[in-house]
Parts: C-alpha cells; sequence; structure tokens
C-alpha cells in the first residue's frame, strides 16, 4: 500500500494469508502467507492484514470486519460473521497504523463472501470501507 498524503485518512486494501500458504508477502515486521485467489481453504484460520492512514497517536477509532454470503437468501436470512474494535492508534514511523488480524471461517458453509473491513472514527465520522469478494 502506498502512504496516503499528509493528514489524509485511508483504509489500504486487505491482504489475506494463512500459516502455510507459500507465497510470503513482507510488510515491516509483519510476514504474511499470501492466498494467491480468491478460495479460501476451510481448514485454516485466515490472516487480515490492512493499514490505516491519516490518524494520531492515540487517538480512538473503531474497525468492523463483516463476512457475509452474498447471492440467493434461504428463507430471507443472512450468513454473516461481524466483529468489531474499539481500537486507539498507534502508528509506525511511517504514519501508518498496520492491522493484523485472524478469522476463524470454519463455520460458515460453502459459497461466495463478501469481505468487508470497515473504520469509523469514535464518533462515528470520517468513514472508511475496503471489501473483497472470497470462495
Amino acid at each position: 500500500a502506498r502512504p496516503a498524503p499528509p493528514g489524509a485518512r485511508r483504509l489500504a486494501s486487505v491482504a489475506i494469508g494463512h500459516a502455510g500458504a507459500t507465497d510470503l508477502w513482507r510488510r515491516g515486521a509483519t510476514s504474511l502467507g499470501l492466498i494467491p485467489t480468491r478460495v479460501v481453504p476451510r481448514d485454516r484460520k485466515l490472516t487480515l492484514y490492512y493499514e490505516l492512514y491519516g490518524l494520531r497517536g492515540g487517538e480512538r477509532y473503531r474497525t468492523a470486519i463483516e463476512v457475509e454470503k452474498t447471492g440467493l437468501r434461504l428463507f430471507g436470512r443472512r450468513t454473516r460473521l461481524t466483529l468489531g474494535f474499539d481500537e486507539q492508534a498507534r502508528p509506525a514511523a511511517d504514519g501508518s497504523v498496520p492491522t493484523t488480524r485472524q478469522l476463524d471461517l470454519a463455520r460458515l458453509e460453502r459459497g461466495d463472501y463478501r469481505l468487508r473491513v470497515h473504520r469509523a472514527d469514535a464518533g462515528g465520522e470520517a468513514e472508511q470501507e475496503t471489501s473483497r469478494t472470497l470462495r
């Protein structure tokens, strides 16, 4: 991810990986075995990596991660996993706030899913969102 202009708030694209992947990607102190396709192995926990830009040290913010099944819904029910995190920014030397999360999707049924990462200030303002498709 390339740095945002000074003061600009941005949520970088999500990198997705898992232990055992052979394509190793490095960013700062983080190493991630990338999944080269959108196909997610169901027997492993996923590791998500993303960076936030434009946050001051100590600034409070909220991040939500949602994995929702796309396509036809049976009886109007949604298959969804949602996680939320209230956090305090600790920017790295380059101004980014690197973030790593692990997700266990083993309980979700097979199918196509939309992964969304959403960030908002503590007051719900200055929102950014990024998404990826998973299988």
